[in-house]
């Protein structure tokens, strides 16, 4: 875990102002996007991540490139306490290792360019806001056009509105394709849409992935309650995050608490289970009986594994 990063009050700007973004203006602290250089930025403040992140999009729209997030570090406090915006040309493709087999599939295009273009804010304990540490405008590369960046993959949203409309449109036996004409036709052109018919589909599926995740839980949780209502010594326990959706789930029986009775003088921790499909690691406490064959004495299904979530 990474500590916040504490930082001298003397980083802010020549007018001791938090940068303000006006975004109808396309200007940041009254001077156009396409304008900014490093010193306009580096050393101002945001108050929020999220400030920064939509001051980042904004910008990233007018002058012409795709945004993609790289790095981020939780502080003590559970605040992040250092977070990267890089143009999506930043990079390049890994290397293949060398092997004697043939390549089957033939590569994609290569979009990266080693790209240097960013912003980085850090966290500032004493003011609790956010200042810019770096910001780079150099591209080695094309941009592009305005009145093509509606089409950048980081510009494209398709919100909970949009999904919802078209879903009431599909119960009544509507395409999705047509549905999608439809939102174009009310946007008044394909650019004022914000999103294309994969991005539709995309979200779409995602969707419908939750909702079959959220039944899976609830089913899940109804055969444990069900297990306990025959076993008096059954025990579960599992916690939810702000949405109410299942992070954590620990559950054993009698025969697992009789085994640990016994045998629970060694207690091992198995995590190399992660073949499900909701990518959550399965986590077995295990030991060994007098005959030397395994015994389980809990299992438990974790949203990650970081120190908290084992604690």
């Amino acid at each position: 875990m990474e500590n916040e990063v504490p930082m001298d009050e003397s980083n802010e700007n020549e007018h001791g102002n938090v940068g303000a973004v006006n975004a109808p203006s396309q200007n940041y602290n009254g001077k156009p996007y396409q304008m900014l250089c490093s010193d306009d930025l580096v050393g101002n403040w945001f108050a929020t991540l999220e400030e920064a992140n939509n001051f980042y999009y904004a910008y990233a729209h007018v002058v012409g490139f795709s945004v993609r997030k790289n790095i981020q570090r939780i502080g003590k406090h559970l605040k992040v306490s250092i977070r990267e915006w890089y143009c999506s040309c930043q990079g390049k493709r890994a290397a293949d290792e060398p092997s004697g087999r043939k390549r089957i599939r033939t590569p994609r295009k290569e979009t990266r360019t080693d790209c240097r273009a960013r912003l980085k804010v850090l966290y500032c304990t004493k003011k609790k806001q956010y200042v810019v540490r770096n910001f780079d405008t150099e591209h080695n590369h094309s941009l592009v056009p305005p009145s093509e960046s509606h089409f950048l993959r980081s510009q494209r949203k398709c919100g909970a509105v949009d999904v919802a409309q078209v879903t009431v449109m599909q119960n009544v036996s509507t395409r999705t394709c047509h549905a999608y004409e439809y939102i174009v036709d009310r946007a008044g052109g394909y650019v004022n849409v914000g999103f294309m018919i994969k991005d539709l589909y995309n979200k779409l599926d995602a969707t419908r992935r939750e909702i079959m995740f959220e039944g899976d839980t609830e089913a899940g949780l109804s055969f444990l309650n069900g297990i306990g209502q025959r076993d008096p010594l059954f025990y579960c326990k599992f916690s939810v995050d702000e949405d109410n959706r299942l992070c954590n789930l620990f559950w054993r029986d009698s025969r697992s608490l009789a085994d640990y009775e016994c045998f629970g003088d060694v207690l091992l921790f198995d995590s190399t289970y992660k073949t499900n499909c909701y990518e959550k690691p399965l986590v077995l406490f295990v030991g060994s009986s007098n005959h030397l064959t395994s015994v389980v004495f809990g299992c438990a299904l974790l949203l990650d594994e970081t120190i908290e979530t084992y604690t």
